[in-house]
């Protein structure tokens, strides 16, 4: 949930806690000072102008250091927070320099490079949502360098809330227990209020799919001759022939359908979707849809019905088409590894993280992503990295990177590397390659791996149907006489504690380096 009301003055504070919580768990490590004693140059290319409702705006920022920085060796953070915090909403863009994305955790804007040069471009989005307030808003834009503040960019941003004309009232639609692979029918009932504008030329019902993550598990479908779908997978239905009856409640005179795909998981939430029905002039019908574009002496055309004036309506902008599936679990699944080497070997083996079922795991969080493979080495082995292709987040030299963007781990030295996926589609696989170096090629401690999905307790909740097979042994030799149990508990816990951390911050990447030599594993 967005962070409370708070003002330009409490920022300071808060980035402190946000600097304090990014050392909890880090140990002594110290990055390398930054000397530079004048301010970056900011050039914050941000709308002076942004409308409630309308979505993401772009805008860019770009900094200039001088010459007392010294080009990867720093971490440099922007944070945007807003007066009206609670109003905003946030995109996430990357840029060959970083990524900018929301932090949840205080609904701000943060944008990060990692191991920076002296010249950064981010780029940005950023909107007001519905329910924001007209006026003009502070913003505060924080230049952190390895999280002290070096510069600080005050500025006004005015949000405008367009004039609503809506004359219809909407009820909502719940549709519990659908079996993937169904379609559901849609048929909701809407309230005229007040009289149609004069001039009006159709009354047009939309409906959405889910705009909001997840993704594609269910749209509607356009089956009759006026209804048209367009390119972000809503369908149109433009009604000409049209009573104009205020106090009048009405349906449609067929229900729109909607897919639910087959690969959806569940229980789950497929459609939070919404429809909506306003009715438009002449030149409004032209621009959106081009003219009427359809047979009007079909037999097979959407109308509306007149249901009186009965009912529970509520918003005038739009209503909820919320469609729930039925239990189809997915199955994350990763296998036993085996490090074969001798000492001063460097040794590559590829980790796979499957999902047998038909069931997708799909994507749930803005970012970093919704599962994590998270790797503990055995004894007798050095990391040296781990590489993977777009599917995940992972860096091969972060000690630092683990500590600022997983807070809430208590016990840092259980893991070596954590790679983050976005989503795994049914019966697919994704590949990690894990480099280490052998120091003790008779060591006998067996390392673990364990693929989890972040909010298995809360949203979306427990969806993974099997969690035997979500731990796995990772040997080096064949040896596994291991302290760590294969059950996964012992790391089950700490990622339990970062869950939420690592799903609503904006990290980019994380992975860990622990070097367990030949001493370690005689310890």
């Amino acid at each position: 949930m967005p962070a409370p009301f708070f003002t330009v003055e409490r920022a300071p504070l808060r980035l402190a806690a946000l600097a304090g919580a990014a050392a909890l768990g880090a140990g002594a490590f110290a990055l390398p000072a930054y000397a530079q004693t004048t301010e970056p140059e900011i050039d914050f290319g941000n709308p002076a102008t942004l409308e409630a409702g309308a979505g993401f705006a772009p805008a860019t920022l770009d900094i200039e250091f001088g010459d007392g920085f010294e080009p990867d060796a720093h971490k440099v953070t922007a944070v945007l927070e807003w007066e009206n915090q609670e109003e905003m909403h946030y995109g996430g863009v990357s840029t060959d320099d970083g990524f900018c994305g929301m932090d949840a955790t205080y609904n701000t804007l943060s944008c990060i490079a990692h191991d920076a040069d002296g010249s950064l471009h981010f780029e940005m989005e950023y909107g007001a949502l519905p329910e924001a307030q007209a006026g003009t808003w502070g913003y505060t834009l924080t230049v952190m360098v390895d999280d002290e503040s070096v510069a600080v960019q005050e500025g006004v941003t005015e949000i405008v809330v367009p004039d609503y004309d809506g004359q219809y009232l909407h009820s909502d639609v719940t549709v519990d227990n659908v079996a993937p692979g169904d379609l559901v029918e849609v048929k909701p009932d809407f309230y005229q209020q007040d009289a149609l504008p004069e001039g009006t030329a159709a009354v047009v019902a939309t409906f959405s799919d889910a705009d909001y993550l997840p993704h594609g598990l269910a749209a509607p479908t356009a089956d009759f001759d006026n209804c048209t779908e367009n390119e972000h997978g809503q369908v149109a239905c433009i009604v000409t022939d049209f009573e104009d009856a205020p106090g009048t409640g009405f349906t449609l005179s067929d229900p729109i359908s909607y897919g639910v795909s087959e690969t959806a998981p569940g229980p789950l939430q497929a459609c939070g979707c919404w429809y909506q029905v306003i009715a438009i002039d002449a030149e409004g019908l032209e621009s959106e849809y081009g003219g009427i574009f359809w047979d009007e002496g079909s037999d097979n055309l959407l109308g509306l019905e007149s249901t009186g004036a009965t009912g529970e309506f509520g918003d005038g902008h739009y209503g909820a088409v919320d469609i729930t599936t039925t239990a189809n679990p997915y199955d994350l699944a990763v296998d036993d590894a085996a490090i074969k080497g001798d000492n001063g070997d460097e040794v590559t083996v590829t980790i796979p993280v499957r999902n047998p079922e038909s069931a997708d795991a799909p994507s749930f969080f803005d970012g970093p992503g919704s599962y994590a493979l998270v790797g503990d080495l055995p004894a007798g082995v050095e990391f040296v990295s781990v590489e993977s292709d777009d599917s995940f987040y992972c860096e091969d030299d972060s000690d630092e990177y683990f500590r600022e963007t997983m807070p809430a781990i208590e016990d840092a030295e259980a893991a070596d590397f954590i790679c983050i996926f976005v989503e795994l589609p049914g019966q697919g696989e994704l590949e990690v390659d894990l480099t280490v170096e052998v120091k003790d090629e008779k060591a006998t401690d067996k390392g673990l791996l364990q693929v989890v999905a972040f909010g298995d307790t809360e949203y979306p909740g427990a969806l993974d149907g099997d969690l035997k097979n979500n731990t796995a042994d990772l040997t080096l030799n064949g040896s596994g006489s291991g302290s760590l149990p294969k059950t996964g508990s012992s790391m089950t816990w700490i990622l339990a504690g970062a869950a939420a951390t690592l799903v609503i911050g904006v990290v980019l990447f994380i992975a860990t380096r622990r070097r367990k030599t030949a001493t370690d594993a005689a310890e």
